[in-house]
């Protein structure tokens, strides 16, 4: 490895920090925390505003959180008010209480479980905010947190302190919405193979039947594609059967 290719991977190793760095806190660094994280490399103001559009592109706050108002339509904001005041009953644990409730809460203790859970849901809401404009819901996103917060309190055994209990949940229920947002990305990229395998299809229909003069069997096109008949007619059903230049074998 050369000493370009050392300095990119140092670099890139130092963002990958800055990124758990903010996720501990919740979506947000500050400025001090950027330079210090990159302690061996002069930043360029080109870098510095590259590292700078990367946290907000990725939702991370530089000194304030960001505004997830700018990520959230309408029916979410309603949403949003709907659930917190659903929940805004609840009694939350004050400090005096954490820990007794906490240990109560690792034996296995019902109530007590059931007393963090509550304490946790206004944060879950909040840690929803993060992954807002993602492509999934507010509502689904608090969901799975809810699901995670209520999963992570039976671990409660591997935490010594209410603080490391709380960094235990609050990183399950991050890890669960990330791994949401990331299987609807992988969704979309497969709907956009689909697409452009259809219209590539499409394309290669068009070319065969103008070449031989005549429509194509959906044999001929597999053959001529590599796709199997199966994908080919799945295309057809997914476009009403408006791929011209393919025999209609119905």
């Amino acid at each position: 490895m050369d000493q370009i290719e050392q300095k990119e991977a140092a670099f890139r190793k130092s963002l990958e920090q800055l990124m758990e760095l903010a996720k501990k806190q919740e979506g947000i660094v500050t400025e001090e925390q950027i330079h210090n994280n990159f302690p061996e490399m002069k930043l360029a103001s080109d870098q510095l505003s590259a590292i700078r559009e990367y946290l907000k592109q990725n939702k991370i706050g530089i000194d304030d959180p960001v505004n997830y108002e700018d990520y959230i339509t309408t029916e979410e904001k309603d949403y949003l008010t709907n659930y917190l005041s659903e929940i805004s009953g609840i009694e939350q644990i004050g400090e005096a209480q954490k820990e007794i409730i906490f240990l109560e809460a690792s034996t296995g203790n019902q109530l007590a479980v059931e007393k963090m859970i509550g304490h946790f849901l206004p944060r879950v809401a909040d840690i929803a905010k993060l992954y807002t404009g993602q492509g999934v819901l507010l509502e689904d996103l608090i969901g799975e947190g809810n699901m995670a917060l209520t999963m992570g309190v039976q671990m409660l055994s591997e935490a010594v302190t209410f603080e490391e209990a709380e960094q235990l949940l609050i990183k399950a229920v991050m890890d669960a919405m990330e791994q949401l947002t990331w299987q609807e990305s992988q969704s979309d990229k497969e709907d956009e193979t689909f697409l452009e395998k259809i219209n590539r299809i499409a394309e290669s229909a068009a070319e065969m039947a103008q070449d031989l003069g005549r429509e194509v069997s959906v044999m001929e096109l597999a053959k001529e594609t590599g796709e199997t008949e199966e994908v080919i007619l799945e295309c057809i059903k997914m476009t009403g059967g408006k791929i011209d230049g393919i025999k209609d074998e119905s």
